[in-house]
């Protein structure tokens, strides 16, 4: 009698146990538990970081309704792709790519790895619709330069539209948002996962035989594909360099305002002494292929080494005068505080103590405390407080002097940064403006990176956390260039021959 009591004891707490992990399983471990862990922390983190929480009752609102849609489709989460998908969801909601976050690593997807897969072959979007760039040598798939038409009966840009842009990218007059929803029709990677995924039948495309019907038949992508479609689809990145091109014409590699190594950060002290070499140049091109932003005063210093100071000061005078005097505020809180301590300490370990960079951040990092100290919700930054240049306000207005031609090349990629950046050699009398319209951003920008661990399981997502007033660039509007590249922009070789050919012959 005895035994099976303990017996039946032993089983009593067993099955107590059971129930108890299965309960931690779905309240702390499960998919949509930790999407939801996630989600929470990135949403508090825009409210207590995020300028606008404080001047904007829209964006409040928009905050709010954003969550409760991400929370509606908790229901749909079996996996940590999936969760990546809802977190971007609930970001795209912004319209602002400054609001961005991926998953960076998580120990399920090691336990339950998800297969990566694809169709065989890649669209990306153009300035004319969406194309063929990559595909396997299979017959039933699409020739390279083929142009979606439609994919189950639907027209491609609805379809794209629909179903793909809400988990990338809502701006849908922007060439990289439709690009990201492009790229999401044919791959589903922990990166390029969507919810509510369409069972893609056949696609119509538009070939040189007239429109042909393909069905779509996914299969696994293997490290060779990944590696392939990178290729096809994203500029090769370049360290901050000098090239000479033909005569007296000279290539700036301008792809790096991150510098995020100390190889990248010995290019760009290199870049700085050799346009400062420059006695003069017929054309310089700067190349802003694959620039994603940065910091701007690595932009500026570029710049004001190439035209020098009075030049620089021609542009920032001419700057201040378009827009009435642009100047900005940032939101102060704690998080900001020691995110960028971390961001401090990784410029310094990777640029040194002379960076702009550093400087820039040191003094922020000052005026963030004292603001803290003093219980202020903002602190104020001019427009060109950190940057090494004379004011521009002088008695006898500066003159512009530069005897060269100056060129700008830009793809979808180009935002942040990249914009700022664009916004001096604009003010530049003459210069020409070639490639794809660039990316585009809000008047919210300056972010500050943040990373939430939960469950052995990273989520990297970035706050805006700077309002600029007075802004030449309205939000979203992107930078369209004088001439549009026709070839393969991401093809340096084919790019420069152009130039050879059809700007610097002249």
């Amino acid at each position: 009698m005895k035994v099976s009591t303990l017996a039946g004891s032993i089983l009593t707490l067993i099955l107590l146990a059971a129930i108890a992990l299965i309960i931690c399983y779905f309240l702390y471990l499960s998919p949509k538990a930790r999407a939801l862990k996630h989600l929470n922390f990135v949403h508090e983190s825009i409210a207590e970081m995020h300028p606008a929480m404080l001047l904007s009752d829209s964006f409040v609102e928009l905050r709010r309704d954003s969550y409760q849609r991400a929370r509606k489709k908790l229901a749909l989460i079996n996996n940590s792709r999936d969760m990546n998908a809802l977190l971007r969801f609930y970001l795209a909601q912004f319209e602002d790519k400054h609001l961005d976050g991926n998953l960076f690593q998580s120990i399920f997807l090691k336990w339950f790895p998800q297969q990566t897969r694809w169709a065989g072959w890649v669209l990306a979007a153009s300035q004319h619709g969406y194309e063929v760039i990559h595909r396997l040598d299979e017959p039933h798939i699409p020739p390279l330069g083929a142009t979606l038409v439609s994919c189950n009966g639907v027209e491609a840009n609805e379809f794209l539209r629909r179903h793909y842009a809400p988990f990338s990218d809502l701006r849908w007059s922007i060439l990289n948002a439709r690009d990201s929803a492009a790229k999401r029709l044919t791959q589903s990677t922990d990166m390029l996962h969507v919810l509510d995924r369409p069972a893609l039948n056949q696609c119509v495309f538009q070939t040189a035989k007239g429109e042909q019907s393909f069905p779509v038949e996914w299969r696994p992508r293997t490290e060779q594909d990944a590696r392939a479609i990178h290729r096809a689809s994203t500029p090769i990145y370049t360290r901050p360099k000098l090239e000479p091109l033909g005569d007296s014409a000279y290539w700036v590699y301008t792809t790096d305002f991150q510098l995020n190594s100390p190889e990248s950060a010995r290019g760009h002290q290199q870049l700085l002494v050799d346009l400062r070499n420059l006695n003069s140049a017929g054309s310089v091109v700067f190349d802003l292929r694959g620039n994603e932003g940065g910091s701007s005063s690595f932009g500026n210093e570029i710049l004001q080494a190439l035209i020098g100071t009075d030049n620089m000061r021609f542009i920032h005078s001419r700057y201040n005068h378009t827009s009435g005097g642009m100047d900005a505020r940032f939101r102060a809180s704690w998080k900001l505080y020691w995110s960028y301590d971390w961001l401090l300490q990784q410029a310094l370990a990777n640029q040194g103590e002379d960076s702009s960079m550093v400087a820039h951040l040191q003094k922020l990092q000052v005026r963030l405390k004292l603001a803290l100290d003093n219980g202020e919700d903002f602190f104020w930054q001019s427009e060109w407080t950190d940057i090494d240049v004379p004011a521009a306000e002088e008695a006898t207005p500066p003159q512009w002097q530069y005897p060269g031609n100056i060129y700008v090349v830009t793809d979808r990629y180009c935002i942040s940064a990249c914009l700022d950046f664009m916004d001096l050699l604009k003010q530049i009398p003459g210069v020409i403006h070639v490639g794809e319209p660039s990316d585009a951003d809000t008047a919210y920008t300056q972010v500050a990176p943040m990373w939430h661990e939960y469950a052995k399981e990273a989520y990297s997502f970035s706050v805006p956390i700077k309002q600029w007033n007075k802004r030449l660039r309205d939000d979203n509007e992107p930078y369209s260039p004088d001439k549009e590249y026709p070839g393969n922009i991401f093809d340096t070789q084919s790019l420069q021959a152009w130039f050879l050919d059809n700007e610097f012959s002249h």
